[in-house]
């Protein structure tokens, strides 16, 4: 994969190449979001990973999620 591009992207860049068809696409995004707690877990890692990677979009996130929060601390 493209170091500079996310997952999803290249799944459509795949299709648009003709290496991939619309299903599997379609296939590879509805298992990566709901199929099963494993894929679930592995793709909360790969967010985590590309938010630790990118300082400016953690930034951003962090600058939503504090007016929705005030004085509170994040919880799990």
């Amino acid at each position: 994969l493209d170091e500079h591009m996310d997952f999803a992207s290249q799944l459509i860049f795949a299709q648009n190449r003709g290496d991939l068809t619309a299903e599997n696409v379609n296939q590879c995004v509805l298992e990566m979001m709901i199929a099963a707690p494993d894929t679930l877990s592995v793709t909360l890692f790969f967010m985590l990973i590309l938010i630790a990677e990118h300082p400016a979009v953690e930034e951003e996130m962090m600058k939503e999620i504090d007016p929705v929060m005030g004085k509170q601390e994040l919880q799990s």
